[in-house]
């Protein structure tokens, strides 16, 4: 049996043609029927059954087993040949979120440049909700996640660092601005600038919109989170937002949220389960580490 056995049964589970399996694969149909020989021969066991036209066909139970296996195999597969072909360079490749780069990473990257780790990061900046699947894909192999409850995951070995609020945000101009807090109901009426979906902030967003039973009215989505503070600092709106991401040189107001939803910003320190680190990488992520002193 080989990998690209699997890879063309895959395909046939998926189109359940052998002709556009063979196109796909830019190989003849004898080579797609020869393969699925093969896998029934060592597996012992019927994998497909031929439909009348010879052409078309359908999944035993036990294809299914082997398909759903298959992309595990496949998957770990890719990621191995990736991990193997980055030992060849001295770098670690980093996964960081710019909201965590700038409020949590900042107070650590003095120090990583005194151990001299801070010129050898090739850094991903993007949201977590970007940078979770790029792990588990092997495209960097540690990371600053943040998530809306402590991570949890099958492929994912992680260390919980701390757990924020997150607050309403507004300009000093707007009404609430007056107040400590607020109920997300009270801001029906009220305009909502957002971030885009590669970040928590929206699912976060929409939490507390499926517990109010209201939906906010979103005017603008931004992808950076300086122009959402800026735009709520003109007063063009409000927005949710994690605390710490307000200073006083922002001119903003932050409001306590009383609603009692079961949402943080979870930050954790997340690497591939099963990945052997480096010494390089082992150094980064003891000094990472520290982070969770800073929030205790």
């Amino acid at each position: 049996m080989n990998t690209r056995d699997l890879e063309y049964f895959l395909s046939l589970t998926e189109l359940k043609n052998f002709t556009a399996v063979s196109k796909r694969f830019g190989v003849s149909q004898p080579t797609i029927t020869t393969a699925v020989k093969r896998l029934e021969e060592h597996y012992q066991t019927k994998l497909i059954n031929r439909t009348t036209n010879q052409k078309e066909m359908e999944v035993t139970r036990a294809g299914e087993i082997l398909s759903n296996r298959a992309k595990e195999v496949l998957q770990t597969l890719r990621v191995t040949e990736t991990e193997l072909e980055h030992l060849q360079h001295a770098n670690i490749r980093f996964g960081l979120p710019p909201i965590i780069g700038n409020l949590y990473f900042s107070q650590v990257s003095g120090q990583l440049l005194e151990e001299g780790l801070l010129p050898h990061l090739k850094t991903t900046e993007t949201g977590s909700n970007l940078l979770l699947p790029a792990l588990k894909r092997g495209e960097i192999d540690v990371a600053l996640l943040a998530s809306l409850h402590p991570l949890h995951d099958d492929q994912v070995k992680s260390l919980q660092l701390a757990s924020r609020p997150f607050n309403l945000i507004v300009s000093p101009e707007n009404p609430l601005a007056n107040r400590q807090t607020v109920s997300f109901k009270e801001l029906q009426a009220e305009n909502f600038i957002s971030l885009t979906g590669r970040y928590i902030h929206p699912q976060a967003l929409k939490a507390y919109s499926d517990f109010s039973g209201i939906t906010p009215h979103i005017i603008y989505s931004t992808p950076d989170y300086a122009i959402l503070k800026a735009l709520i600092a003109q007063n063009l709106g409000v927005g949710l937002l994690v605390g710490d991401a307000v200073t006083p040189d922002d001119h903003l107001v932050k409001l306590t949220l009383t609603d009692e939803v079961a949402v943080k910003f979870n930050i954790a320190l997340a690497t591939r389960k099963g990945y052997v680190t480096t010494p390089m990488e082992q150094e980064l992520i003891d000094t990472l580490s520290h982070i969770k002193e800073l929030y205790q």
